[in-house]
């Protein structure tokens, strides 16, 4: 599923409109998550601009559910999206 361009695709736009970004990477590719989190500071955006979050894919609804969570974009099935 191209774990660094589905990132990518979405971060840019919304870093660069200025806001944050929390990824919940699928539990699979922690590394992926990692790495994007640490090309996001070593390209100097602000500290905790970006963050990856490690959890599993159950953890995700009550991380989406949060008043501080504005906007979601996702990449799974449509029953992933519906929820």
């Amino acid at each position: 599923n191209f774990p660094f361009w589905q990132v990518f695709r979405a971060a840019v736009p919304a870093l660069m409109a200025g806001n944050a970004m929390l990824l919940k990477h699928a539990p699979n590719v922690p590394g992926c998550a990692l790495a994007i989190e640490m090309l996001f500071t070593q390209a100097g955006f602000p500290k905790n601009i970006f963050r990856s979050v490690l959890a599993e894919n159950d953890t995700a609804e009550p991380i989406i559910q949060n008043t501080s969570i504005q906007g979601v974009t996702l990449t799974g099935s449509t029953r992933a999206g519906s929820r």
